[in-house]
Formats: structure tokens, sequence, C-alpha cells
């Protein structure tokens, strides 16, 4: 038995509907981007991965009749998605703006491939350490968000079992 969702002609007009833009990964991927009614989504559309942050696009679906905490859990999702690309952005813009001046300092001393590996390892962990502090600021404020939205979660799930 096939699932109604995984059917070609169906897959087509669901794409369709979804949008181009998304679909294709053109665009900065942000939520502001996308147009579209996600209250007839019932699952969530993943995207191609952004080009500099490298994380997916979210289309995220709603509930029909959601309550308080459902509510809070899909603005905290959504923020803590755009907070976690917005980061990586500017992470990797850094990174990839840095490894260029070192690259063209390896060119400039006509540093063989070999040694520039050797070079480019030594970069990278410079790189780590020089930006220690903001992974750690990162992975606390990042358990923080995961930790609340569990528990938000864990509320809108008990909510919903003592509705019925």
């Amino acid at each position: 038995m096939r699932n109604w969702h995984l059917r070609p002609r169906n897959v087509k007009r669901i794409v369709a509907s979804i949008g181009k833009q998304f679909v294709t990964g053109k665009g900065n991927g942000g939520a502001e981007e996308e147009e579209h009614d996600e209250r007839k989504y019932t699952h969530h559309w993943i995207g191609s991965p952004d080009p500099v942050s490298n994380l997916r696009r979210f289309l995220f679906a709603r509930q029909k009749n959601p309550n308080k905490y459902d509510v809070m859990l899909e603005k905290a999702r959504e923020e803590t998605h755009a907070w976690n690309n917005k980061f990586w952005t500017y992470h990797n813009n850094k990174f990839f703006e840095e490894k260029k001046k070192f690259s063209k300092e390896l060119d400039a001393k006509g540093i063989s491939d070999k040694e520039a590996s050797d070079e480019m390892s030594q970069f990278y962990k410079y790189f780590l350490d020089q930006h220690y502090e903001l992974h750690t600021k990162y992975n606390r404020e990042w358990y923080r968000r995961n930790f609340g939205m569990l528990l938000i979660a864990i509320l809108a799930s008990l909510t919903r079992i003592f509705r019925r």
C-alpha cells in the first residue's frame, strides 16, 4: 500500500504549492522569504541547505487547533532556527574571510601543497582557539533554548492529553 503523499502527481502538486524558491534553494533561506499558508501543511518540510550557514531550510507545519503551549513552541522553534541560522551564517562568513587571508599569505610565501595542508591544520586550530568563547556561549544558549522547548513540548502534550 502506497502513501498518498509519495505518489508522483501529489508530490508535483505539493512542491508547486511550496514554491520554487524554497525547493531550489535560491535566496538566503530566511523565514521571511517564504510566503505560504503554513496552516495547510501537516508535516514539516525540509529544503536544501543554505549556501552560507549550511543549515537546511524549514517550512514548519502548524496544528489546526493549537493550545497556548503549542503556539509558544512554534514561536520558540522558529526563533531558535532563525537564531541558529544567523549564528552559523556569521561564523562561516568569518571563517571563510580569515581562511582566504591565510591562503593568500601561504601563496605569497610560495608554500607547497603538502606544507600548506600542515599550515592549514594549524590555521583551523588557531581559528577554533580564537573563537572558543563564542562557541561556548553558542553551546550554552543552544542547550538553554532546546531544553526550554522540551519543557514547552511536554506542557503542550499534557494539555492535549487532558483536553480530551
